[in-house]
């Protein structure tokens, strides 16, 4: 099990963008994340602040905290621009509420999205429960990634203690060439193919393009993997990006082996549900628009008549 806190920021001339995420799985191979996002602007400042989960079985929970603060505030920020207020219904109701989104919903919207869900849960699945499989496909990633190591630890940076844990810092760069070597290779073991068997569209060839060559780009990167002292555990991985209209740093923290057991909402709003209130929603609306339209035709026809 593995449980992870993360924050990324963003910074142009003229936004800028924070994420805050905490994330978990189980033993019961549920996972869940928590995610807040803030953009700031001259003209518009919001918070997003979201939960999800994904069950073992393949359904998918969301949950929007204050979504009716943040409808308010948007709409006192757009300057008449927009509104919110056809589905306000709709917002009351799912605001800090969970939504299950099953796969038969997916469905709803396209059979191949339907089986991708269904495919990849089926996956998860053999993997926390199949200990051959799961065996397997450790054994060919790590035969793989020995061929190609496309991760080059450098410089020692230094030592400090992150979540308790005294930690060594090291400087992280990437061959390419190995590194589109390893993610092609990766598409002929057992679980690259099993992921291509849920969505012909992945390609994991693909993966590394001429975009991540350093000699061809002027972005200038860095990246840090900080590590215990006595467990030799990730403790830290953080990158800085900068170019000409951009930074941004990323920080990631996670922490393994600790049991957090993760709880299936029991409750939840189907989304089957929602939809047909969304829809409903719009029907009364365009119902209404039509009715002052055609009631202010008729009462200027009835003008110019007299």
């Amino acid at each position: 099990t593995v449980s992870a806190t993360g924050a990324a920021e963003v910074k142009t001339d003229d936004y800028t963008l924070k994420l805050n995420v905490a994330g978990r799985n189980s033993l019961e191979a549920n996972s869940a994340l928590a995610a807040k996002v803030t953009f700031e602007s001259d003209e518009i400042s919001y918070t997003v602040d979201t939960e999800a989960l994904y069950s073992a079985e393949g359904d998918i929970f969301v949950k929007l905290k204050d979504a009716e603060k943040l409808a308010k505030s948007i709409e006192e920020q757009s300057d008449g621009q927009i509104s919110f207020e056809v589905f306000e219904g709709v917002i009351q109701k799912v605001d800090s509420k969970w939504v299950k989104i099953s796969a038969d919903d997916l469905g709803d919207f396209s059979d191949d999205l339907k089986k991708a869900q269904q495919c990849s849960a089926d996956i998860s699945k053999k993997l926390d429960e199949d200990d051959a499989y799961r065996k397997k496909v450790v054994n060919e990633t790590q035969d793989l990634y020995k061929e190609h190591p496309f991760i080059i630890v450098g410089d020692k940076i230094g030592s400090r203690t992150i979540n308790g844990q005294g930690s060594l810092g090291y400087t992280l760069t990437t061959d390419t060439k190995k590194a589109d070597a390893f993610f092609t290779g990766f598409g002929n073991t057992e679980l690259g193919k099993a992921f291509k068997g849920c969505n012909e569209d992945v390609k994991f060839e693909d993966i590394v393009s001429d975009d991540f060559d350093k000699e061809n780009s002027d972005t200038k990167t860095e990246a840090q993997i900080w590590v215990s002292r006595f467990g030799h555990a990730i403790t830290e991985f953080n990158l800085k990006i900068e170019d000409d209209e951009a930074a941004g740093t990323f920080i990631l923290n996670p922490v393994f082996n600790k049991s957090d057991k993760v709880e299936v909402p029991s409750d939840p709003i189907p989304f089957s549900e929602l939809k047909a209130d969304i829809e409903k929603a719009n029907e009364d609306y365009y119902a209404s628009y039509s009715e002052d339209y055609y009631y202010e035709s008729d009462s200027s026809s009835m003008t110019e008549f007299n």
